[in-house]
This record gives structure tokens, sequence and C-alpha cells, in this order.
């Protein structure tokens, strides 16, 4: 698991240098160095905390709900703090879904790997 958010983490950085998107100019409650998309706190969180929830989802849905429940409070949190644009969020989420998505079919397709 720990590979998919290695490999996602630097996606992510190299998304950021070839798109070289400014951060919002309102003033953050943080303050944040680098480019703006995609959230690199987005990809990372749904990619770790999405992974586990699907491995739960068939014993314990309300675990994979409440996981992506703390994948969207996350994404909130980097707006709410101001520094990322929406946009950057759900930039970083869709990116994520997609990797998984490409992650879970591979491994439905190779039983070997799977990790279930």
């Amino acid at each position: 698991m720990s590979i998919h958010v290695a490999i996602v983490a630097i996606i992510n950085q190299i998304m950021k240098i070839l798109i070289a998107r400014p951060r919002p100019d309102v003033l953050p409650l943080v303050i944040e160095r680098g480019f703006s998309f995609p959230s690199a706190h987005a990809m990372v969180s749904f990619i770790l905390y999405g992974m586990i929830a699907y491995f739960f989802w068939n014993k314990k849905k309300i675990i994979s709900l409440l996981l992506f429940f703390v994948i969207l409070l996350i994404g909130v949190s980097r707006i709410y703090l101001g520094v990322h644009y929406t946009s950057d969020v759900i930039g970083g989420y869709l990116f994520s879904f997609a990797y998984l998505n490409t992650v879970f079919i591979f491994m439905k397709n190779h039983k070997w790997l799977s990790y279930t």
C-alpha cells in the first residue's frame, strides 16, 4: 500500500511542476510554498484511506464510509485554509480515483497480486 502512496506523491510533484499553477492570493491561515494544482493532501489521502476503505467494504461498511468522510474533510480543510482552490482538490481526487480504479482492476485480473 505504501508503494502506491509514494508513486502518487511523486506523480503529484511532477504534475505541480508541469502545470505550475500559483496558490490562491487570499490571506491563507497556513503558509504553503510551491504550486497549487493538484492538491497533494487530497491525492495522498484519497489513495491511502481509499485503499483501506476498499479492503473494509465487504466486512465493515461503516469504517469505509467514515474513511471517505475523512477524505472529504481533508479536502475541505485545504480549501478552508486558503492554500488550494476547489479545483485543486477535485483534480487531486479525480486523479487518485482513476489511479485506484486502475490498481483494483489490475489486482482483480491478477489474483496472485491481490491484497485481499
